[in-house]
């Protein structure tokens, strides 16, 4: 592996970090009684919407770094 898928993965880590963490912290903003409020969740719609967005940016990322697995020109 190199130096910049390393770094690449590393960082793809970090970012699934901050998108976990920021679920954790909309889930207790959003709670009520130990469920989710869709009142609640309504009230911070541009927080999920964004994280929904972060949280399909991770994974395609995690799904290019495994295809670059498969190669020097795939790594590419």
């Amino acid at each position: 592996m190199t130096d910049t898928f390393l770094a690449a993965s590393a960082a793809v880590d970090i970012a699934a970090g901050v998108v976990d963490r920021a679920a954790s912290r909309l889930a207790e903003a959003c709670a009520d009684g130990g469920r989710i409020s869709v009142s609640k969740l309504d009230e911070h719609q541009v927080v999920a919407y964004d994280l929904a967005h972060a949280a399909a940016a991770v994974e395609g990322s995690r799904a290019m770094l495994a295809y670059a697995e498969h190669g020097a020109l795939e790594s590419m």
